[in-house]
């Protein structure tokens, strides 16, 4: 029994750094993806936030409950945003542990 290294060791090793290298770039690609799919549903929410606040200083005849159900609306939305910038700066932390790492 021989204890010398197979011929085909390095051919192996080739084949596991390409696949090591593909997950990693997956992985890469799935952090930008989930980085900006959380960056433009804050925008959404400030937007959708604004929006409500127009719609409820808006002059015009509309039903007792119209304003205050928009500034309903309109807080919920802002605190959507709040959440999504506080999930954001957990992320981008974690990115930066894993980084260093």
């Amino acid at each position: 029994m021989s204890l010398s290294p197979s011929p085909h060791r390095h051919l192996v090793d080739r084949v596991k750094w390409f696949r090591d290298r593909s997950a990693r770039d997956r992985a890469q690609e799935e952090k930008e993806i989930l980085e900006e799919e959380l960056g433009r549903s804050v925008r959404y929410f400030k937007h959708m936030k604004n929006t409500w606040v127009t719609l409820a200083t808006k002059k015009g005849n509309h039903s007792p409950g119209y304003a205050p159900y928009a500034y309903k609306q309109a807080a919920m939305y802002e605190r959507f945003a709040r959440d999504a910038e506080s999930y954001q700066l957990k992320a981008e932390e974690k990115c930066r542990v894993y980084d260093d790492w």
